[in-house]
C-alpha cells in the first residue's frame, strides 16, 4: 500500500515538472518571437 503511494506522489511531482517546463518553453518562445519584431522595428526605422 505504501508504494503505490510513493508512485503516486512521484507521477504527481513528474507531471508538475512536465507541466512547468511547458509553461517555460512557451513564454521562452514568445520572447524570443517579440525580441525579433523589436529587431526588425528598430531595423526599419
Amino acid at each position: 500500500m505504501s508504494n503505490s503511494f510513493l508512485v503516486l506522489a512521484y507521477w504527481f511531482l513528474w507531471s508538475i515538472f512536465i507541466l512547468y517546463a511547458g509553461v517555460i518553453h512557451r513564454r521562452q518562445r514568445r520572447l524570443e518571437k517579440e525580441l525579433q519584431e523589436m529587431k526588425s522595428a528598430r531595423r526599419g526605422r
